[in-house]
């Protein structure tokens, strides 16, 4: 079995080391993990990077009528909370999650890329101000041309492989993944929330508040059963085809050899 979380893990770990633009990322409090459902489609998304110290805020969705600039309808206050990972006594600042195994179909070096790009510049848990675009792309294709020549070769050919490579090789793909759902950030009711009228926009857009007039909407809250603290005590293993992912033992995974001796790829 082939664990592409470690891959990829290691990757990044190289990818720092030998890419001057991405030297700010401390691997050791950034985790991968992979969804805990197949990506079946082609389309769709390949990976997300979640600042896991993103600033926490107070919020509420509202609707009003463009010509007389009247607010009609909100959500309760929500306040925005950020999900806490801590992996054998270390808390992560950074989480990528890998869509599995969608992502092999496309470009897994660019894609992880592009998401450590997504990562600020001080390494604080916040995500980089940065717009998608010609510029961040440009960054981008500049980092994973720095490491095409600079970084270790046998990784980079393990992350080209394809989904029917890596399985006819090491006989099935697996991750590890969370077993409880991650959320973040959570959205959770305020228990003594300001007046609508409060809200900074109503003043900046110079809408109209009438707080006994308005229709308040349920909130989609957050479900009571997404855990607001993950550690390595909730990972899982699961083996990813194109139809499903299954949950297997960690028992299974230990009696698997772990590494490939000549270039040091997650294996079994």
């Amino acid at each position: 079995m082939f664990l592409y979380t470690t891959l990829v893990q290691r990757a990044i770990e190289d990818m720092t080391r030998s890419v001057r633009p991405l030297r700010h990322v401390d691997p050791r409090r950034l985790a991968v993990m992979a969804g805990p459902r197949a990506c079946r489609t082609h389309n769709g998304g390949l990976a997300q990077c979640y600042g896991l110290r993103q600033p926490e805020k107070e919020d509420f969705t509202y609707w009003y009528e463009p010509r007389t600039r009247r607010v009609v309808r909100v959500t309760p206050w929500g306040r925005h909370e950020n999900t806490r990972v801590t992996l054998h006594g270390v808390e992560m600042l950074y989480l990528i999650l890998l869509r599995l195994p969608r992502l092999l179909s496309h470009d897994p070096v660019g894609t992880i890329v592009h998401e450590l790009i997504h990562i600020s510049p001080h390494f604080d848990g916040r995500l980089r101000q940065m717009r998608h675009g010609r510029r961040f792309d440009a960054v981008v294709n500049e980092c994973v041309r720095l490491w095409k020549r600079a970084g270790d070769p046998c990784l980079a050919a393990s992350l080209r492989m394809s989904l029917e490579a890596l399985v006819a090789r090491w006989g099935s793909l697996v991750a590890h993944s969370f077993g409880p759902p991650f959320v973040s950030p959570r959205l959770c009711p305020v228990k003594d929330p300001a007046p609508f009228d409060a809200h900074p926009d109503f003043r900046r857009k110079r809408l109209v508040c009438a707080p006994d007039a308005l229709e308040v909407v349920a909130g989609k809250w957050t479900l009571e059963n997404v855990p607001s603290h993950l550690t390595e005590r909730d990972l899982v293993y699961r083996v990813y085809t194109t139809q499903s992912a299954r949950r297997i033992s960690a028992t299974a995974v230990r009696h698997a050899k772990s590494l490939d001796s000549r270039c040091r790829t997650p294996m079994g």
